[in-house]
């Protein structure tokens, strides 16, 4: 399977890259290919979202002190919350859920977007109550 970057113009998509124009080249004129759409994760918006998470433990609730052990257990709550989450069945036969991961391969921008953005409402929600989401993102100005 081949995978290449393209880059929307207003003519059209066309190759990111010069290795993404080598491997078109392989593909005969009037051949019809599948192609699945997705925009690749942004690092600096991922970083950002752990420097949320970070900023979160920093400033938790006295009421909460103690509930979330590290980012990771934040981040698994917000998970299980937004319901990025899936079901299991342990050897005993109980039904379980286990947060999804948000990992680049798992997750495209558009869907970390949503993510990071249900998040942020949340977290204003139930854990930093009476913070307006527009404060927490400009906290995050700089990331």
């Amino acid at each position: 399977m081949m995978e290449i970057y393209l880059t929307k113009t207003l003519n059209g998509l066309i190759p990111s890259m010069d290795s993404d124009k080598e491997l078109l080249k392989k593909i005969k004129i009037g051949d019809s290919v599948k192609c699945k759409i997705t925009r690749p994760r942004n690092i600096a918006h991922h970083r950002k979202y752990f420097a949320f998470l970070n900023l979160i433990i920093e400033n938790i609730p006295e009421e909460l002190d103690g509930k979330f052990r590290s980012v990771n257990d934040l981040l698994d709550e917000l998970k299980m919350q937004l319901g990025y989450r899936e079901l299991r069945v342990s050897l005993t036969g109980k039904e379980y859920f286990v947060p999804k991961s948000i990992s680049f391969s798992k997750m495209d921008q558009s869907e970390f977007e949503k993510f990071y953005n249900d998040s942020i409402s949340l977290v204003c929600t139930h854990i930093l109550t009476g913070t307006e989401p527009q404060d927490l993102l400009n906290e995050l100005v700089s990331f």
